[in-house]
Protein backbone atom coordinates (compact mmCIF):
# COMPACT_ATOMS: atom_id res chain seq x y z
CA UNK A 1 0.00 0.00 0.00
CA UNK A 2 2.83 2.37 0.93
CA UNK A 3 4.42 1.67 -2.42
CA UNK A 4 1.16 2.47 -4.21
CA UNK A 5 0.77 5.76 -2.36
CA UNK A 6 4.38 6.65 -3.05
CA UNK A 7 3.87 6.10 -6.80
CA UNK A 8 0.66 8.14 -6.68
CA UNK A 9 2.41 10.97 -4.85
CA UNK A 10 5.23 10.89 -7.40
CA UNK A 11 2.76 11.25 -10.27
CA UNK A 12 0.99 14.13 -8.52
CA UNK A 13 4.27 15.93 -7.94
CA UNK A 14 5.33 15.39 -11.56
CA UNK A 15 2.00 16.74 -12.83
CA UNK A 16 2.26 19.79 -10.54
CA UNK A 17 5.81 20.45 -11.71
CA UNK A 18 4.78 20.24 -15.37
CA UNK A 19 1.87 22.60 -14.74
CA UNK A 20 4.20 25.08 -13.06
CA UNK A 21 6.67 24.83 -15.94
CA UNK A 22 3.94 25.54 -18.47
CA UNK A 23 2.65 28.49 -16.44
CA UNK A 24 6.03 30.07 -15.78
CA UNK A 25 7.47 29.66 -19.25
CA UNK A 26 4.20 30.12 -21.15
CA UNK A 27 4.48 26.77 -22.91
CA UNK A 28 0.93 26.90 -24.19
CA UNK A 29 -0.59 25.14 -27.18
CA UNK A 30 1.89 22.29 -27.11
CA UNK A 31 -0.12 20.40 -29.71
CA UNK A 32 0.32 23.12 -32.34
CA UNK A 33 3.42 22.93 -34.59
CA UNK A 34 6.05 25.57 -33.87
CA UNK A 35 7.77 25.36 -37.22
CA UNK A 36 6.46 27.21 -40.27
CA UNK A 37 5.07 25.49 -43.30
CA UNK A 38 7.70 24.18 -45.73
CA UNK A 39 9.29 27.02 -47.74
CA UNK A 40 7.87 25.58 -50.97
CA UNK A 41 4.36 26.21 -49.64
CA UNK A 42 4.74 29.89 -48.87
CA UNK A 43 1.82 32.05 -47.85
CA UNK A 44 -0.49 30.71 -50.53
CA UNK A 45 -1.57 27.35 -51.87
CA UNK A 46 1.04 26.36 -54.41
CA UNK A 47 -0.22 27.18 -57.91
CA UNK A 48 0.55 29.12 -61.04
CA UNK A 49 0.01 32.84 -60.35
CA UNK A 50 -3.19 34.35 -61.68
CA UNK A 51 -3.32 37.25 -64.10
CA UNK A 52 -3.24 40.71 -62.59
CA UNK A 53 -6.49 42.69 -62.95
CA UNK A 54 -6.51 45.13 -65.84
CA UNK A 55 -8.51 48.30 -66.30
CA UNK A 56 -8.42 51.94 -65.34
CA UNK A 57 -7.75 53.09 -61.76
CA UNK A 58 -9.96 55.92 -60.59
CA UNK A 59 -8.76 59.29 -59.32
CA UNK A 60 -12.21 60.77 -58.69
CA UNK A 61 -13.44 60.94 -55.10
CA UNK A 62 -16.91 59.38 -55.05
CA UNK A 63 -17.42 58.81 -51.32
CA UNK A 64 -16.99 60.68 -48.06
CA UNK A 65 -16.71 58.75 -44.78
CA UNK A 66 -16.30 59.83 -41.18
CA UNK A 67 -14.56 56.91 -39.51
CA UNK A 68 -15.04 56.49 -35.77
CA UNK A 69 -13.51 54.02 -33.35
CA UNK A 70 -15.62 51.02 -32.37
CA UNK A 71 -13.96 50.43 -28.98
CA UNK A 72 -13.78 52.29 -25.70
CA UNK A 73 -10.56 54.05 -24.79
CA UNK A 74 -8.61 51.92 -22.33
CA UNK A 75 -10.03 48.60 -23.51
CA UNK A 76 -7.84 45.79 -24.80
CA UNK A 77 -8.57 45.10 -28.47
CA UNK A 78 -7.84 42.50 -31.12
CA UNK A 79 -7.06 43.04 -34.77
CA UNK A 80 -5.13 41.56 -37.66
CA UNK A 81 -1.57 41.94 -38.93
CA UNK A 82 0.37 40.53 -41.85
CA UNK A 83 4.04 39.82 -42.39
CA UNK A 84 5.92 41.85 -45.03
CA UNK A 85 9.50 40.87 -44.15
CA UNK A 86 11.26 39.00 -41.33
CA UNK A 87 10.27 40.57 -37.99
CA UNK A 88 8.16 43.30 -39.65
CA UNK A 89 4.36 43.28 -39.56
CA UNK A 90 1.76 45.69 -40.91
CA UNK A 91 -1.53 46.48 -39.17
CA UNK A 92 -3.99 49.39 -38.93
CA UNK A 93 -2.86 52.30 -36.78
CA UNK A 94 -6.13 52.37 -34.85
CA UNK A 95 -5.50 48.79 -33.69
CA UNK A 96 -2.46 49.97 -31.71
CA UNK A 97 -3.61 53.55 -31.01
CA UNK A 98 -4.24 52.85 -27.33
CA UNK A 99 -1.64 50.13 -26.98
CA UNK A 100 1.12 49.80 -24.40
CA UNK A 101 2.07 46.24 -25.36
CA UNK A 102 1.17 44.31 -28.52
CA UNK A 103 1.25 40.59 -29.25
CA UNK A 104 0.95 38.70 -32.53
CA UNK A 105 -0.05 35.03 -32.56
CA UNK A 106 2.37 33.06 -34.73
CA UNK A 107 2.37 29.26 -35.05
CA UNK A 108 0.07 28.89 -32.09
CA UNK A 109 2.17 31.08 -29.76
CA UNK A 110 1.74 34.70 -28.73
CA UNK A 111 4.84 36.63 -29.74
CA UNK A 112 5.41 39.93 -27.93
CA UNK A 113 6.26 42.81 -30.25
CA UNK A 114 9.43 44.71 -29.48
CA UNK A 115 8.17 48.01 -30.87
CA UNK A 116 5.52 49.56 -33.06
CA UNK A 117 5.15 52.81 -34.96
CA UNK A 118 2.11 54.54 -36.43
CA UNK A 119 1.91 56.63 -39.57
CA UNK A 120 1.12 60.24 -38.51
CA UNK A 121 -1.57 60.74 -41.16
CA UNK A 122 -2.60 57.33 -42.50
CA UNK A 123 -4.28 54.42 -40.74
CA UNK A 124 -1.30 52.09 -41.00
CA UNK A 125 1.29 50.98 -38.46
CA UNK A 126 4.22 48.61 -38.35
CA UNK A 127 5.09 46.15 -35.60
CA UNK A 128 8.59 44.82 -34.99
CA UNK A 129 8.95 41.37 -33.49
CA UNK A 130 11.96 39.74 -31.92
CA UNK A 131 13.83 36.75 -33.26
CA UNK A 132 11.77 33.71 -34.11
CA UNK A 133 10.64 31.60 -37.02
CA UNK A 134 9.65 34.20 -39.63
CA UNK A 135 6.49 33.31 -41.56
CA UNK A 136 6.40 33.68 -45.34
CA UNK A 137 5.91 37.38 -46.12
CA UNK A 138 3.15 38.69 -48.35
CA UNK A 139 4.27 40.60 -51.41
CA UNK A 140 3.07 44.20 -51.56
CA UNK A 141 2.50 46.07 -54.80
CA UNK A 142 2.11 49.65 -55.98
CA UNK A 143 -0.42 48.48 -58.58
CA UNK A 144 -3.65 50.39 -58.00
CA UNK A 145 -7.01 48.61 -57.91
CA UNK A 146 -9.22 49.00 -60.97
CA UNK A 147 -12.98 49.41 -60.97
CA UNK A 148 -14.95 46.18 -60.54
CA UNK A 149 -11.88 44.09 -59.73
CA UNK A 150 -12.19 41.47 -56.99
CA UNK A 151 -10.57 42.18 -53.65
CA UNK A 152 -9.99 39.60 -50.92
CA UNK A 153 -9.74 40.62 -47.27
CA UNK A 154 -8.15 38.14 -44.85
CA UNK A 155 -8.11 38.39 -41.09
CA UNK A 156 -9.78 37.77 -37.77
CA UNK A 157 -13.08 39.66 -37.43
CA UNK A 158 -14.29 39.28 -33.85
CA UNK A 159 -11.05 37.32 -33.26
CA UNK A 160 -12.28 34.51 -35.54
CA UNK A 161 -10.69 33.50 -38.85
CA UNK A 162 -12.60 34.74 -41.88
CA UNK A 163 -12.11 35.85 -45.47
CA UNK A 164 -14.21 38.33 -47.44
CA UNK A 165 -14.65 38.82 -51.19
CA UNK A 166 -15.44 42.32 -52.44
CA UNK A 167 -15.59 44.51 -55.55
CA UNK A 168 -13.70 47.77 -55.92
CA UNK A 169 -16.14 50.65 -56.44
CA UNK A 170 -14.24 53.88 -55.92
CA UNK A 171 -12.13 56.36 -54.02
CA UNK A 172 -13.13 57.98 -50.72
CA UNK A 173 -12.01 60.84 -48.52
CA UNK A 174 -11.74 59.65 -44.92
CA UNK A 175 -12.06 61.86 -41.88
CA UNK A 176 -11.27 60.52 -38.42
CA UNK A 177 -11.97 61.59 -34.87
CA UNK A 178 -8.26 62.19 -34.39
CA UNK A 179 -7.09 65.79 -34.28
CA UNK A 180 -3.57 64.90 -35.29
CA UNK A 181 -4.65 63.07 -38.43
CA UNK A 182 -5.54 64.97 -41.58
CA UNK A 183 -8.18 63.59 -44.00
CA UNK A 184 -6.77 60.75 -46.08
CA UNK A 185 -7.72 58.93 -49.23
CA UNK A 186 -9.00 55.39 -49.05
CA UNK A 187 -10.41 52.78 -51.38
CA UNK A 188 -14.00 51.60 -51.14
CA UNK A 189 -15.06 48.00 -51.73
CA UNK A 190 -18.55 46.52 -51.89
CA UNK A 191 -18.76 43.36 -49.80
CA UNK A 192 -19.91 40.36 -51.86
CA UNK A 193 -19.57 37.32 -49.58
CA UNK A 194 -17.77 35.88 -46.56
CA UNK A 195 -16.22 32.54 -45.77
CA UNK A 196 -17.39 31.16 -43.43
CA UNK A 197 -20.72 32.93 -44.01
CA UNK A 198 -21.50 35.41 -41.23
CA UNK A 199 -23.37 38.69 -40.84
CA UNK A 200 -22.83 41.84 -38.86
CA UNK A 201 -19.65 43.66 -37.98
CA UNK A 202 -16.23 42.78 -39.35
CA UNK A 203 -14.57 44.49 -36.39
CA UNK A 204 -11.20 42.82 -35.84
CA UNK A 205 -10.36 42.39 -39.52
CA UNK A 206 -8.76 45.85 -39.31
CA UNK A 207 -5.09 45.64 -40.18
CA UNK A 208 -5.58 42.63 -42.44
CA UNK A 209 -4.39 42.62 -46.04
CA UNK A 210 -6.55 43.29 -49.06
CA UNK A 211 -5.07 41.28 -51.89
CA UNK A 212 -5.89 40.98 -55.58
CA UNK A 213 -6.37 37.68 -57.36
CA UNK A 214 -2.60 37.14 -57.58
CA UNK A 215 -2.19 37.45 -53.81
CA UNK A 216 -0.38 40.80 -54.02
CA UNK A 217 -1.28 43.19 -51.19
CA UNK A 218 -2.80 46.42 -52.47
CA UNK A 219 -4.35 47.78 -49.29
CA UNK A 220 -4.74 47.52 -45.53
CA UNK A 221 -8.31 46.94 -44.37
CA UNK A 222 -9.22 49.71 -41.92
CA UNK A 223 -13.02 50.07 -41.67
CA UNK A 224 -16.36 48.40 -42.42
CA UNK A 225 -19.84 49.86 -42.70
CA UNK A 226 -22.20 47.04 -41.74
CA UNK A 227 -25.35 48.85 -42.90
CA UNK A 228 -24.13 49.50 -46.43
CA UNK A 229 -21.70 46.61 -46.79
CA UNK A 230 -18.77 48.87 -47.61
CA UNK A 231 -15.17 48.01 -46.72
CA UNK A 232 -12.48 50.71 -46.61
CA UNK A 233 -8.79 50.10 -47.24
CA UNK A 234 -5.74 52.34 -46.97
CA UNK A 235 -3.27 51.99 -49.87
CA UNK A 236 -0.39 49.77 -48.83
CA UNK A 237 1.97 52.29 -50.44
CA UNK A 238 1.55 54.35 -47.25
CA UNK A 239 3.45 51.60 -45.41
CA UNK A 240 6.73 52.54 -47.03
CA UNK A 241 6.40 55.98 -45.40
CA UNK A 242 6.64 54.48 -41.92
CA UNK A 243 8.38 51.12 -42.34
CA UNK A 244 11.94 51.30 -40.94
CA UNK A 245 13.56 49.35 -43.72
CA UNK A 246 13.10 48.31 -47.31
CA UNK A 247 10.16 45.98 -47.88
CA UNK A 248 10.18 43.98 -51.12
CA UNK A 249 7.58 45.02 -53.69
CA UNK A 250 6.18 42.74 -56.35
CA UNK A 251 4.47 43.25 -59.68
CA UNK A 252 2.19 40.28 -59.10
CA UNK A 253 1.79 37.82 -56.25
CA UNK A 254 2.22 34.07 -56.14
CA UNK A 255 -1.40 32.92 -56.02
CA UNK A 256 -4.44 32.40 -58.19
CA UNK A 257 -7.32 33.50 -55.96
CA UNK A 258 -10.91 33.22 -57.19
CA UNK A 259 -14.41 33.46 -55.82
CA UNK A 260 -14.35 29.68 -55.43
CA UNK A 261 -11.10 29.23 -53.51
CA UNK A 262 -10.56 32.49 -51.60
CA UNK A 263 -11.67 30.86 -48.33
CA UNK A 264 -9.08 28.09 -48.67
CA UNK A 265 -6.38 30.58 -49.66
CA UNK A 266 -7.21 32.70 -46.61
CA UNK A 267 -7.01 29.64 -44.37
CA UNK A 268 -3.62 28.79 -45.83
CA UNK A 269 -2.25 32.32 -45.33
CA UNK A 270 -3.32 32.20 -41.67
CA UNK A 271 -1.93 28.68 -41.16
CA UNK A 272 1.38 29.80 -42.71
CA UNK A 273 1.54 32.60 -40.12
CA UNK A 274 1.58 35.27 -42.83
CA UNK A 275 -1.73 36.72 -41.58
CA UNK A 276 -2.02 36.70 -37.80
CA UNK A 277 -4.19 37.75 -34.88
CA UNK A 278 -3.08 40.84 -32.93
CA UNK A 279 -3.78 41.52 -29.26
CA UNK A 280 -3.34 45.04 -27.90
CA UNK A 281 -2.93 45.52 -24.14
CA UNK A 282 -4.02 49.05 -23.24
CA UNK A 283 -2.46 48.85 -19.76
CA UNK A 284 0.61 46.87 -20.80
CA UNK A 285 -0.01 44.40 -17.98
CA UNK A 286 -2.73 42.18 -19.46
CA UNK A 287 -1.96 39.15 -21.59
CA UNK A 288 -3.93 37.43 -24.34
Amino acid sequence: MNSTWQRFATWVCAAAALYALVYVFDLDDLSIPRRPLPPSEGAWIKSEPGTAPTGKPTDQVSFQFNVTSDHTLGDDVTGTAFSVSPEVWVTAAHVVDDCKTAYVRVYGRWRRMQSFAEHPDADVAILKSGAGDPPPPLGITDRLPVLDQDGFHIGFPNAKPSSVRSKFIGLARLSRNKVRRTPEMGWVWAEMERTPPTTGSLGGISGGPQVDRTGAVQGVTVAHASRTGRIITTPVSRVREVVPEAVPHVTVGEADITGDNYGLEGDHARAAGSVALVYCSASGTTRP
